[in-house]
């Protein structure tokens, strides 16, 4: 069927009516009429697959990363990024009215000058079959795996720390629901890796070990240290923090003295007050 988009989700996914019906549309974006398959009949909604663009908004563009339209990983490499800045702007101010009930006015997105190559954090997740061993990320929606050989979200030593593990991924015992976490610190360029329901031989974990600071294995809940310092250093603002593989931190280096210079700007305190940061896992905001 032909539908219009009209607006967009949290996740990314373009939303038309169809007799009044929502229809969930991934790449669609606001503006475009396009031609649908509905897959999916809920009471509420629908969800559709795109099958083509009768008209295409000015806004859409050909994403940096080749395996975009089958990985589940990102949701709006096929919008500009300076559009992706304003979606990003109008759907936190949605949420806010409909969800908290607060009528509130949301500035202007923040963003950087190069949105690519920043990420400090990837979990990679790792399955078997009788042919190979995949590493990678799931499908959209799916428990499908596909294998990416590298991805231009993420810092480039990730990228290169990466290419190593799956170098190595014979010598990795997997368990259901296998994966690997690496972590980098933009600040010493120190790296942690974490095995989750998995395991290295030794002759694989030395091999890392020449190339990763520190080693963790995460099996049935519990965590061992399995070389390495126990913690990296990391600096946002003025303040060090040391981070191991559990601990939540904020996964944009380039945005750290943003973020905690316009918190500064918009509190106007003294050192008198006291401001809790709520749900702030290691705490940037200091």
């Amino acid at each position: 069927m032909e539908l219009t988009i009209e607006g967009i989700s949290h996740n990314g996914e373009g939303v038309a009516r169809n007799e009044g019906k929502v229809v969930f549309v991934p790449y669609g974006i606001p503006g475009e009429i396009v031609l649908v398959d509905i897959v999916e009949e809920k009471k509420k909604y629908s969800r559709a697959v795109l099958k083509n663009i009768i008209k295409n908004s000015p806004y859409r563009v050909e994403p940096k990363c080749p395996y975009y339209y089958q990985c589940g990983g990102c949701s709006y490499q096929h919008v500009s990024y300076e559009k992706q800045l304003v979606f990003k702007k109008n759907i936190t101010e949605e949420a806010v009215k409909r969800i908290g009930g607060v009528p509130v006015k949301v500035l202007e997105t923040i963003g950087i000058e190069e949105p690519w190559n920043y990420r400090n954090k990837v979990v990679w997740h790792i399955n078997k079959n009788s042919e190979d061993i995949k590493m990678g990320f799931y499908r959209n929606q799916s428990r499908q795996l596909i294998q990416i050989d590298d991805c231009p979200l993420l810092l480039p030593k990730l990228n290169n720390l990466s290419a190593l593990i799956r170098k190595n991924l014979t010598g990795i015992n997997l368990q259901e629901n296998s994966s690997i976490m690496l972590r980098q610190s933009y600040n010493s360029n120190q790296a942690i890796l974490e095995f989750i329901n998995c395991y290295s031989d030794k002759k694989t974990e030395k091999r890392l070990t020449e190339e990763i600071d520190t080693i963790y294995e995460k099996r049935n809940g519990k965590i061992k240290l399995l070389s390495g310092e126990r913690l990296i250093r990391e600096k946002a603002g003025k303040c060090y923090f040391l981070l191991g593989a559990e601990d939540f931190f904020q996964i944009n280096p380039r945005q750290y003295d943003s973020m905690i210079n316009t918190v500064i700007n918009y509190l106007n305190i003294n050192k008198q007050d006291k401001v809790l940061d709520a749900y702030c896992g290691s705490g940037m905001l200091l």
